[in-house]
C-alpha cells in the first residue's frame, strides 16, 4: 500500500539507487534479521528503490533466502 502512494506522489528522476536500510525491531519474528557491527543491528532489512534526492519510489521487506 504505501508503495502505491510513493509512486502516486514522487517526481519521478532519472537516477535511481537501490539500497537496504535497517528498521529496528527487538520482538522474535521469523523475517527478522542480525547483522553484527552494524548501528542497527536487530530488526528488518529494508531494500528501498529511491531518487537521487532520497525520495522511496520502492519498498520491499526482505524475507530470508530463497530455497
Amino acid at each position: 500500500m504505501l508503495n502505491k502512494y510513493f509512486a502516486q506522489f514522487g517526481v519521478f528522476c532519472i537516477l535511481l539507487s537501490v539500497d537496504e536500510a535497517m528498521v529496528s525491531y527487538f520482538d522474535r519474528q521469523s523475517a527478522m534479521m542480525f547483522i553484527r557491527g552494524k548501528p542497527i543491528c536487530f530488526g528488518y532489512k529494508i531494500w528501498m528503490l529511491c531518487g537521487n534526492d532520497g525520495y522511496p519510489y520502492y519498498m520491499s521487506i526482505y524475507q530470508g533466502k530463497d530455497e
